[in-house]
């Protein structure tokens, strides 16, 4: 049994991706595999109810609540024994480190647990290399390396040719830069409608289907047909009183997750059943189009890696830029 720490310089770099979807990957090699958070600042910690509902992991006597952000020798004793029980019948444990202990605590932590190390760090143009050094220092030879991760279609000549050229000019091993994709960003119909206090029309429709772009009805010279076929995997905002671009939504090329229809108007019974038919759940809410356009803009901003077509494309990334290979053959035995 081996164990692998993953830790961060920053909340939201990537760790839990990264964790659940090389669980996801060495899985598919045939491994024994578990994921295990030895601190958690509450009992219903968000990352473990991923675990759960991805990987379907058990929980038991972890995390461990500590708000101190340091590791004392008697919280040290509680991750072993805890490691102990989670390492029972399995090939390799991913643990999963807090960004809110110092990095010699992280060092001290896997050193404790005797497992290697990866470094999650989310792509910025103004980070440079020196940064990274303090985990050389507290991982020495443990650490295997360092994944970028967040990489814009917009950066990726920059990040060669900058961050990851001077960290390979300070010998600092880079696993691989993983780019930014839309459907990682996404939300449910569910959280979406959660979120706007919307009311469902009617029982059909996939509402855990996933939204990756929000767009606006009546926004465009566009025929609507045209329009909303740029995008797949929409939410289209439109009045409730605009039967026309409610049929244009649901009639064009690729897929419409759902229509939220604003002003507390109700369609009409023909795009109601034409909804049915096309299996596209119908969100009624009471404000208006701007404003609950305003209110979706922070909801697409804070979608956590908590969905299963999220955990596929993560994980396709990963074997396209990250190398695992390398992970893996650290992690075997002896």
């Amino acid at each position: 049994m081996t164990l692998l720490y993953v830790t961060s310089n920053e909340r939201g770099a990537g760790k839990t991706s990264l964790c659940v979807g090389l669980a996801h990957l060495l899985t598919k090699q045939g491994k024994r595999v578990t994921i295990f958070k030895p601190i958690g600042t509450s009992d219903d910690d968000p990352d473990v109810a991923i675990y759960q509902a991805l990987l379907s992991t058990e929980v038991d006597g972890w995390p461990i609540i500590s708000a101190s952000g340091a590791i004392s020798d008697d919280l040290l004793g509680q991750i072993k024994t805890a490691a102990i029980g989670v390492a029972e019948d399995q090939d390799v444990v991913i643990v999963e480190g807090s960004s809110d202990i110092s990095a010699a605590d992280a060092g001290k932590l896997a050193e404790a647990l005797d497992a290697k190390a990866v470094v999650v760090s989310r792509y910025s143009s103004e980070r440079k290399a020196f940064e990274f050094r303090k985990w050389q220092d507290a991982f020495k030879g443990r650490l295997l390396g360092y994944v970028i991760n967040g990489v814009s279609m917009y950066q990726g000549t920059a990040s060669k040719s900058g961050l990851l050229e001077s960290m390979a000019n300070e010998g600092m091993k880079s696993l691989g830069a993983v780019p930014e994709d839309r459907r990682l960003l996404g939300v449910s119909v569910n959280q979406l409608s959660e979120h706007l206090g919307g009311e469902y029309l009617a029982d059909g429709g996939d509402r855990d289907s996933l939204v990756e772009y929000l767009m606006v009805g009546g926004m465009s010279l566009d025929p609507g047909e045209i329009y909303f076929g740029i995008h797949d995997n929409r939410a289209v905002v439109v009045r409730g009183d605009r039967p026309d671009i409610q049929m244009a939504a649901l009639s064009a090329t690729g897929t419409t997750a759902c229509l939220v229809l604003t002003n507390g108007v109700k369609p009409i019974g023909y795009v109601q059943n034409e909804a049915e038919l096309e299996e596209v759940p119908l969100v009624l809410v009471s404000e208006g189009t701007l404003g609950t356009m305003e209110n979706l803009n922070s909801l697409m901003e804070h979608g956590r890696f908590d969905h299963p077509a999220k955990l596929e494309r993560f994980a396709r990334l990963m074997e396209e830029h990250i190398d695992v290979k390398a992970i893996a053959t650290a992690l075997e035995p002896g």
